[in-house]
């Protein structure tokens, strides 16, 4: 006779537990008021269960009036960042 779910779920929230939830902001170069604004909401997303990474790249989406083009070249950058993120795991 198979086991109950409860037992399964009852694991599932036992290693639920142990497991924290790491997020990644990617944040391009802004001027320090704008930066440390940007820093402060990611943060602010912090619990217990989450923590909070910030990343920094040196694309600076800060430039009003960017063209379809400006914002493709500046992919690569964040891409390569959140690759960064995901071997710090």
């Amino acid at each position: 006779m198979p086991a109950p779910l409860q037992n399964d779920s009852t694991r599932s929230d036992r290693r639920a537990i142990y497991m924290k939830i790491r997020v990644a902001f990617v944040i391009g170069q802004y001027p320090p008021e704008e930066r440390n604004l940007r820093e402060q909401v990611a943060l602010s997303y912090a619990t217990p269960e989450i923590e909070i990474g910030i990343l920094s790249t040196p694309a600076s989406p800060y430039i009003r009036g960017m063209s379809p083009t400006d914002i493709q070249m500046a992919a690569p950058l964040f891409i390569e960042a959140f690759r960064e993120a995901e071997r710090q795991g």
